[in-house]
């Protein structure tokens, strides 16, 4: 049995849920979900001005840092002691610090060289929390790990194998804003995979016949503009229309494009 089970059940002098109380604020015993609350609270103390959780009295009867009270720093980070953005045992930045590091590690143990601006810009951010919560939730994280440890090519072509999604574009984007990888036109790139999409939807001799004509002429000529600087959204989209009228011609079928 947990030392929280062996615990009687009080009312909690915070909320007053009917519940075993775990930790002593301001000389009241509280709940378990008070105590998280009151940990998320932490402001400047007025005995020494530190950013803390003010959960006990000084000798003014002021609500003070454990520090100025000679009381455990029970809300401290065990990193680097500091009382804002809890986050379990450590605060939010050192917690962002230990998961990045863990992320970005190639095999020998240190952070992927060309992955080190990735690391910068993570564990700078003003809201740590988030930036956690990203590495839960999405799947973004895993695409950088096996670009740490080897198992993916650090590379445009790399995005391009993969399935079109919002995580890939924005973690391609991120890449490509930080310096890691070199610039790209995003919206040129996604032509590529919209027309792949177009072509599973015809004959195979009509597919491979609009294939030709796509890259050839029409794709070639955006390329030639992107590299001259004189690519625009007004050009893309032409390109676009210019496929699916094509199409509709060879299928002599009122096709759109696909979304």
């Amino acid at each position: 049995m947990s030392p929280r089970a062996r615990l009687p059940r009080q009312d909690c002098a915070h909320c007053g849920r009917h519940d075993r109380c775990t930790r002593v604020v301001l000389e009241e015993a509280v709940c378990q979900r008070c105590t998280l609350r009151f940990a998320r609270t932490a402001q400047p103390c007025p005995g020494c001005a530190n950013i803390r959780v003010l959960a006990f009295y000084d000798d003014r009867r002021r609500p003070a840092c454990a520090a100025c009270t000679g009381n455990e720093a029970v809300y401290a980070c065990t990193a680097c002691g500091r009382e804002d953005s809890p986050w379990g045992r450590l605060c939010g930045h050192c917690a962002l610090k230990e998961k990045a590091t863990a992320l970005l590690s190639g095999p020998d143990g240190g952070i992927n060289p060309r992955l080190r601006p990735v690391y910068e810009a993570l564990i700078s951010g003003p809201r740590p929390q988030s930036t956690l919560y990203w590495f839960t939730r999405s799947t973004g994280p895993a695409t950088l790990g096996a670009m740490a440890r080897g198992e993916l090519d650090i590379s445009h072509a790399t995005f391009e194998a993969m399935p079109a999604s919002r995580t890939n574009s924005y973690l391609r984007d991120l890449l490509t804003a930080l310096g890691v990888l070199p610039p790209f036109h995003a919206e040129l790139e996604r032509v590529s995979p919209w027309l792949a999409e177009l072509l599973s939807t015809l004959p195979a001799g009509q597919s491979e016949v609009l294939a030709r004509f796509a890259r050839w002429q029409v794709l070639s000529r955006l390329r030639r503009q992107e590299h001259h600087g004189t690519l625009t959204h007004g050009a893309i989209s032409a390109a676009r229309a210019t496929i699916v009228v094509t199409a509709r011609f060879m299928t002599g079928s009122p096709r759109t494009a696909p979304t």
